[in-house]
């Protein structure tokens, strides 16, 4: 994978967080997003958030690294052209080439890697219910093999205690679109559809409008 590569990847959330997590950082980023397009110096930047420049400097080449700030002013090449590794222009000392500099933040970086969290979270599939009871937990064992409903049960009893523990999958008070209920009951049986109405039927699930939610069932087995 090239550097290029690397760099257009959506940066972890939990590490945009820790970056964050230091207070100057914070301070810094938080002035750079209220001076919006218009960007700013580190040296306002330090007047905004009373961070030293130093500092703030620092701060800048972390956010940098993270796609969470950008440079507006081009850099400098040692030919004076623009492009290449930055270096102070001719005559100029190098710390105040830096608080020349004009910087922008890049909050989309925080958005975009907050909806791919979310995007994975949303597609990803609860953990199968545990089952505390010893008499349901053999029950149990009587209609699944390593994870898998073989057969839902005739007798109406022991059919409701099966679609109790399939109901144990879905949060209470969160709504599922049709798909993603499909995908968790699709987890334990190809005939999803067959597991969904089931589920309605007995009152553990409720639909509106292609949404699905949680109205039945025992708070743990």
């Amino acid at each position: 994978m090239t550097a290029r590569d690397n760099r257009e990847q959506i940066p972890d959330p939990r590490r945009l967080v820790a970056l964050l997590a230091d207070p100057a950082r914070l301070r810094v980023f938080a002035a750079l997003v209220l001076a919006a397009n218009r960007g700013a110096s580190p040296r306002e930047l330090a007047r905004a958030s009373g961070v030293p420049v130093r500092d703030v400097v620092k701060a800048l080449i972390r956010l940098d690294e993270a796609r969470l700030a950008a440079r507006l002013t081009p850099q400098r090449s040692s030919g004076g052209e623009p492009g290449g590794v930055a270096e102070p222009a001719r005559g100029e000392d190098e710390a105040e080439a830096e608080a020349a500099d004009r910087w922008r933040a890049v909050p989309e970086t925080m958005r975009a890697a907050t909806d791919a969290n979310v995007r994975k979270a949303d597609t990803a599939l609860p953990a199968q219910p545990v089952v505390q009871d010893p008499g349901t937990a053999s029950l149990l064992r009587g209609f699944f093999a390593q994870g898998r409903l073989t057969h839902v049960p005739a007798a109406h009893g022991k059919r409701m205690v099966v679609l109790d523990y399939l109901a144990q999958c879905f949060e209470p008070g969160v709504r599922y679109e049709e798909a993603k209920v499909n995908r968790i009951l699709g987890d334990f049986h190809d005939d999803y559809a067959a597991l969904r109405r089931y589920l309605v039927d007995a009152g553990f699930l409720s639909r509106s409008e292609n949404m699905y939610w949680r109205s039945g069932g025992s708070v743990g087995l």
